[in-house]
């Protein structure tokens, strides 16, 4: 009997503090330098200036270009452009 206990015990899961959550990891990358990819295969680089609840991102200073060939770039975006949420797959800090 003591052993079907020390199984329940052993069972119950801890959370992990270390985690961040998504909320807080995207307010630490305001105003850095971002790599976003969209499910239509073009990336871009760029300074993230906001984000809102449906992960659309506005960037400054951004570079458009093809995910295969990083030196082709399509655009060259100074001020700001939006990508829209829904199509983004992957974003990281660069």
């Amino acid at each position: 009997m003591s052993t079907e206990v020390s199984k329940k015990e052993a069972a119950v899961e801890v959370p992990n503090t270390s985690l961040i959550s998504i909320a807080s990891f995207l307010k630490q990358l305001k105003g850095k330098k971002v790599l976003i990819k969209n499910i239509s295969g073009i990336c871009y680089k760029g300074t993230l200036e906001s984000i809102d609840a449906f992960m659309n991102i506005c960037l400054k200073d951004a570079v458009e270009y093809y995910m295969e060939d990083a030196d082709d770039i399509i655009a060259y975006y100074e001020n700001e452009v939006f990508v829209r949420g829904f199509g983004i797959i992957h974003m990281s800090e660069i």
